[in-house]
């Protein structure tokens, strides 16, 4: 790993990607599943969440780490310190975008 280990490193290591479009699946039905991997993870992450301050700081840093990002990270921590609950609130950065639209319709 890196110089820091984090605390809950090796817990559930998986791979870490995009998921690629698999051939023989329409754009369609790949989005879909995308985003329910996206609602998936959300709720996942709503789950760390409620457990406090400190299991998403090593999420984070972990994720940093793996991907050598610290110094990236350093750099994202800088703008998001900037930013504060009135900023956040005045462009709608304290929730989730709603889920995404349906497509109604014929093929293209």
């Amino acid at each position: 790993m890196s110089q820091r280990e984090p605390a809950l490193a090796g817990a559930g290591r998986r791979s870490i990607g995009r998921a690629k479009e698999p051939s023989g699946i329409t754009k369609l039905a790949w989005l879909r599943a995308e985003n329910a991997r996206r609602d998936r993870l959300i709720a996942r992450l709503r789950a760390i969440i409620a457990l406090g301050e400190r299991p998403i700081v090593e999420l984070v840093l972990d994720l940093a780490c793996r991907l050598d990002g610290l110094q990236l990270l350093e750099q994202l921590v800088e703008c998001y310190a900037g930013l504060g609950p009135v900023v956040l609130r005045t462009i709608g950065g304290t929730g989730f975008a709603p889920a995404p639209l349906r497509v109604v319709g014929g093929r293209q």
